[in-house]
């Protein structure tokens, strides 16, 4: 999911200054405890890499992540046109249906998060990342046949495919880009999220476009298409990391898959939770809210600029897309991209300042006090999206620059690992919830402007933790406000 990304942002931000990147899922271990695969992170990488091989690597991660994101936020791209194709006759309303088209992508990972590092482990990175990019793209194409065929649960059935498939893939790429990085992993990990981000701001764009040409079941399966060509690259992570494994446990008997088939996932999850601080848990709450807040908004953002920018309905009953709604569908595609744009600009720049001058909790505050604001306005006022937007996008920046360093600084390096797991379920749980709400308000008051107080609780709600955070980081002298 789109976490990935962003947590990528937050791990080269936490990094930049040449330290080791820890992933978020688990790597092998051998017997004696230690990851085999950390090992090889510390053999240098001229000699076991050619060239500019983990370039190549970097690239075809990028480019699957890119294309899984684009297919992840069609729902919310194509919500107006969707919903004339979709019509009146199916099962349940359309504004339902594409929160649970939402829901179901979040719902499996709130357990699935937690397993998805010792499936790796078994398994090994050379084989779990291209079954997972395969695995996604065989959800997209359930989910393609159920628009084309105007079944809403057919789609739903290869949504929930698509969301495993998602975190799946997303922990095996920032495991392959730390190992095959070397040196350049904190560009490796910006250039991921980067790709993440632009996955979402090019479907924005691009969707509509191709919707509106050709309809709109074939802008669902033009994902299905990039994902083909991404699983086609996936076969080259197999090949490279397949020689790569060669050349670091050559020496050894045992593979990867072998020396973790005995161990207990579930013993260690429980100790791993134990060892977790309660500052950890406050910090928890705070990175999985903004994730959470963002993701959803992302969501119903079509729909909410459509009705601020005509005041309500762009069109009489009878003619549901008039020239005025497809203007206010175009703009709101422009205005979806704005954030993400910001945050790509932007996130890497704010996330040096927070490396030099610290201050991380005291940044987060002021970042939160800024959602609160803008969320208000979209409430309250008639400020133009024009202005809003922009807006948006550096109150999520200035959170996300200054929350996420803040994870790996209150646990043990061992750790890291189940902690950015932890927040992935934080956000799978409230982007799970939150649609169900936001569909309950729309169908009562036929507004998104109406749902806009439930993002603003929100904000309010992440406001109040970050001040128990700067209380706890006081307490203890300070320890997340430091350079």
């Amino acid at each position: 999911m789109q976490n990935i990304g962003i947590m990528g942002d937050a791990l080269t931000n936490a990094n930049a200054n040449g330290g080791a990147i820890q992933v978020c899922c688990e790597l092998p271990q051998e017997g004696n405890g230690v990851s085999k695969i950390e090992n090889a992170s510390t053999v240098s990488l001229p000699e076991i890499l050619e060239g500019n091989t983990k370039y190549l690597v970097l690239f075809v991660s990028a480019f699957a992540s890119f294309s899984e994101y684009y297919a992840m936020d069609n729902p919310s791209a194509l919500y107006a046109p969707g919903e004339v194709y979709m019509g009146t006759t199916g099962m349940m309303s359309y504004d339902y249906f594409v929160n649970l088209m939402y829901t179901f992508v979040g719902v499996p990972n709130i357990v699935w998060g937690l397993l998805v590092g010792p499936v790796i482990n078994r398994y090994g990175l050379a084989k779990s990342f291209p079954a997972s990019v395969l695995a996604a793209l065989v959800g997209q194409i359930i989910v393609a046949v159920g628009i084309q065929v105007r079944i809403e649960v057919i789609s739903l059935i290869g949504r929930i495919l698509l969301g495993v498939a998602l975190e799946f893939s997303g922990c095996a790429m920032l495991a392959l880009i730390s190992i095959w990085m070397g040196n350049h992993v904190a560009f490796g990990m910006a250039i991921f999220s980067t790709a993440n981000r632009l996955g979402t701001v090019v479907n924005n764009v691009v969707s509509l476009k191709i919707a509106n040409k050709t309809g709109v079941p074939f802008a669902y399966w033009f994902s299905g298409i990039l994902l083909m060509c991404a699983s086609i690259g996936s076969l080259l992570i197999y090949k490279l990391e397949k020689r790569r494994e060669k050349e670091v446990f050559g020496m050894s008997k045992v593979s990867p898959e072998q020396s973790n088939e005995n161990l207990g996932f579930f013993r260690s999850l429980v100790k791993q939770l134990k060892r977790l601080p309660y500052l950890y848990w406050v910090c928890n709450v705070n990175a999985g809210l903004i994730l959470g807040i963002s993701l959803v908004f992302n969501n119903t953002a079509s729909a909410l600029v459509i009705e601020r920018t005509c005041g309500g309905a762009c069109c009489p009953a009878h003619d549901s897309q008039c020239d005025a709604h497809k203007h206010a569908e175009e703009r709101a595609a422009f205005l979806m991209s704005i954030p993400y744009l910001v945050t790509i600009i932007g996130g890497p720049i704010l996330g040096m300042i927070v490396d030099r001058v610290g201050l991380r909790v005291v940044i987060a505050q002021f970042g939160w006090m800024l959602v609160m604001v803008v969320f208000s306005l979209f409430s309250f006022t008639e400020i133009g999206n024009e202005y809003l937007f922009p807006l948006l996008g550096v109150a999520l920046a200035v959170v996300m620059a200054s929350s996420f360093p803040c994870v790996p600084m209150v646990v043990e390096e061992r750790d890291v690992a189940a902690a950015f797991a932890l927040v992935l379920v934080a956000q799978s749980i409230l982007t799970a919830i939150m649609p169900l709400f936001v569909a309950m308000i729309q169908q009562k008051t036929d507004s998104y402007v109406a749902v806009q107080p439930l993002f603003l609780g929100l904000a309010c709600f992440g406001f109040f933790d970050v001040a128990i955070l700067n209380y706890l980081d006081w307490k203890q002298n300070f320890r997340l406000n430091k350079p």
